[in-house]
Parts: structure tokens; sequence; C-alpha cells
């Protein structure tokens, strides 16, 4: 069986920061990226690959039914996401390891 491989693992900005009444929550995803970097770090020599990827809100329809008076003009896209993803999965990112990439922003009120 050949070595190599690619994992993106999915965080969440919000672990950075958390407010009050998140504990659990900040403290499952800043596990994420712990677990990131560690595995990034044992498995490198095998040719896998571990990033993560962190977004602030992600624009869907269950997080607008619980914000209905939020401002959505900075929530990160569902495929912006993807992209960033699917990028750190190719072969263009391949000297990246061990790494976090915070979504935000999400696209520009007009």
């Amino acid at each position: 069986m050949a070595a190599g491989g690619e994992i993106v693992n999915v965080g969440a900005a919000g672990a950075a920061s958390p407010s009050v009444g998140m504990a659990p929550y900040a403290a499952s995803k800043a596990g994420v990226m712990a677990l990131t970097e560690i595995l990034a770090e044992e498995l490198k020599g095998r040719g896998i690959r571990i990033n993560a990827v962190s977004p602030t809100i992600i624009d869907t329809p269950a997080n607008r039914r619980d914000r209905p008076n939020a401002d959505t003009s900075r929530w990160v896209q569902p495929s912006d996401a993807a992209k960033v993803i699917a990028f750190l999965l190719s072969q263009d990112a391949a000297a990246i390891t061990g790494m976090e990439i915070k979504l935000s922003l999400g696209r520009q009120a007009e």
C-alpha cells in the first residue's frame, strides 16, 4: 500500500475568542486544531498532509434561521469554504501541512 494522502479538518474561528456560554463548543473546536498540528507532525514522514480550515459563521439556511436579524453580508459562503478545502487537498498545496486557514469576511456587502 502506498503512503500518502491529505486530510482537511474543519474547526471554527470562534474557538480563538469564545463568547460566554460557548465553553464546550470552543474547547472541542480548539481540540480540532491541536489534533491537526500533532497528526501533521506525526504523519508527515509518511507523506500525509493534514491541515484545517476554521470558518467564522457559514451562510447556511440553519444559521440564517437561528440568527434572523444578523448581518449576513460577511458570512462565509459554503462554496468559498469548499474552494479552500479543495486547494488544500490538491497538489498545489503539497508544501502545506499542520496549518490552520481561518475563513472570514465572506462576500462584501453591496
